[in-house]
């Protein structure tokens, strides 16, 4: 049961990741998976995980940045 729970909140995670990268909203995501006939996510986890990825896609697009100045720099 537990490997079950870990695997759904890891792929909410990665639609998570996918809505922010698409610039999707919460309602578009789920009227999606509406129309996929897959079990809508209740809009609080939702917010929940998005602010939990938030902060580290953040610092992950800061550190893309760097690489690529100095690699421009360096060229």
């Amino acid at each position: 049961m537990y490997h079950c729970m870990l695997q759904i909140w890891l792929q909410i995670k990665l639609l998570i990741i996918g809505m922010i990268d698409a610039g999707l909203g919460e309602k578009q995501v789920n009227s999606l998976l509406s129309a996929l006939n897959i079990p809508l996510i209740p809009p609080k986890t939702i917010k929940r995980r998005e602010r939990e990825l938030v902060p580290h896609l953040g610092k992950m697009a800061e550190e893309t940045c760097r690489k690529s100045l100095e690699e421009e720099f360096s060229m």
